[in-house]
């Protein structure tokens, strides 16, 4: 049954969205536990690739539910942080930042997969942060991470990304910049690329933006199937606003109606 999932996700990379989904529905009905719940994470993954975010929110909340329901406890964690990253692309950063309370109290130091998340959590809660104007905490936030580059290796690279998204947030487009290229350098993803080029364009460096957005649209990695697919739907809109700052006009309306077409579905 791995196989139907596997099939699921080829179809995505053909825009077959039509057939990954019966094929993630298939996969659904597995007797194999972990291929349900793999399922269940790729259903949402595929709602979210469209731009489907409200339901999204609704498949996510039932794929946590059955995860509960089935004793899989190990992804629900990841479901948390999607339904909180659903709620922020909503445009209901308070709610987001409230769904992330009992990732933000989860202490078991013994949960490899909680580990497995430090990376992702501390981003996104720098995110929200900065973006409700809580500054203080979210520079004690990163000082926190950066603290532990002693017992973390990746630490450094983490904080990085903290203090990129909090600088990105607060206009400081230049500090951003610096930062997403470091942690591009050292962990080369579909996700550090989009953030670099987000700041490009955000910073008005629309030749570096445009060049590395086109590179980034033909990237596919496992994270852009995954807790990157919301930047899949806003890809073709910052790719429209770097054609459009370097004068190519038809493209940037062709990126524009692409990223409207899948918005709309939000």
């Amino acid at each position: 049954m791995q196989t139907v999932t596997k099939l699921g996700i080829a179809n995505m990379l053909k825009q077959n969205y039509d057939e990954a989904g019966r094929q993630f529905q298939k996969a659904m009905g597995s007797p194999n536990s972990f291929e349900r719940q793999i399922a269940r994470t790729q259903w949402v993954n595929l709602l979210i690739y469209q731009g489907r975010l409200k339901e999204a929110l609704a498949a996510n909340r039932n794929a946590l539910d059955a995860d509960r329901l089935e004793g899989l406890g190990a992804e629900s964690l990841a479901r948390i942080i999607t339904e909180s990253r659903l709620h922020f692309h909503l445009g209901d950063v308070n709610k987001a930042w409230e769904v992330l309370e009992p990732l933000r109290t989860y202490d078991d130091k013994n949960d490899t997969y909680k580990m497995s998340l430090y990376d992702r959590a501390p981003i996104t809660n720098v995110w929200y942060l900065a973006t409700l104007g809580r500054d203080q905490e979210a520079l004690k936030m990163i000082d926190s991470v950066r603290a532990e580059k002693k017992t973390k290796s990746d630490a450094d690279v983490v904080a990085d990304r903290m203090q990129a998204v909090y600088s990105w947030v607060n206009r400081d487009y230049q500090k951003a910049i610096e930062l997403y290229k470091s942690v591009d350098a050292k962990q080369a993803t579909f996700v550090s690329k989009f953030e670099l080029a987000r700041a490009y364009v955000d910073g008005g460096f629309f030749a570096e933006a445009a060049e590395l957005l086109e590179k980034t649209s033909r990237s596919y990695d496992d994270v852009r199937f995954k807790e990157a697919a919301i930047y899949n739907s806003l890809l073709s809109y910052y790719l429209g606003r770097a054609n459009e700052g370097i004068g190519r006009t038809k493209d940037a309306i062709k990126n524009y109606e692409t990223f409207l077409d899948i918005w709309e579905k939000a």
